[in-house]
């Protein structure tokens, strides 16, 4: 065997390793580089308008998933495991809640989001209408709202509010 086709099967059977390193490198560079040039708001909106799509459809995938392999691994177990794996999975529901608005409420505590000492900073500020939206941001809120946050998102968010926001953006795309 020579030294050649060693690497070439090497390559071949690590192409997906490969390749993973080569994008955490390529994305953290690219990262570090749109730091320092310190971009607008268009392209930053444009760099992120990829990867807030891919996480919410993969967000929606997670949630039927997790289902399904609970109701697999519940029919495959005995009625005696399922009451002790019931009880702590009760358990770590609602510890996780609990920790989670613990959390919740020590930030909003602790920042006071909403208050602000800056002039017509809080929410009804003496602004006087809404500032001009792009038809950038139009095109891009339309298209993300294609793709819910998630399945519970997707099935019990209101139908009326999520057509008059589209409606709003359509009538802001149109009339710039």
């Amino acid at each position: 065997m020579t030294v050649r086709s060693g690497a070439g099967k090497f390559l071949r059977e690590n192409l997906l390793l490969i390749a993973t390193l080569l994008g955490v490198v390529l994305g953290i560079g690219l990262g570090i580089g749109l730091y320092f040039a310190k971009p607008g708001d268009t392209l930053l909106l444009w760099i992120g308008f990829p990867g807030e799509l891919v996480l919410r459809a993969f967000k929606l995938l997670i949630l039927p998933l997790v289902v399904s392999c609970v109701i697999n691994i519940t029919a495959s177990s005995s009625i005696k495991a399922n009451g002790t794996m019931g009880g702590l999975a009760m358990l770590y529901i609602v510890t996780t809640n609990l920790i989670g608005a613990l959390l919740g409420l020590l930030f909003v505590v602790l920042i006071q989001p909403g208050s602000s000492d800056q002039e017509g900073g809080g929410s009804g500020g003496g602004g006087g209408g809404e500032p001009p939206v792009s038809r950038l941001v139009v095109y891009v809120f339309l298209t993300q709202s294609r793709f819910p946050y998630g399945e519970i998102h997707s099935k019990y968010r209101p139908k009326k509010m999520a057509e008059s926001e589209i409606c709003r953006a359509r009538k802001l795309a149109f009339t710039q």
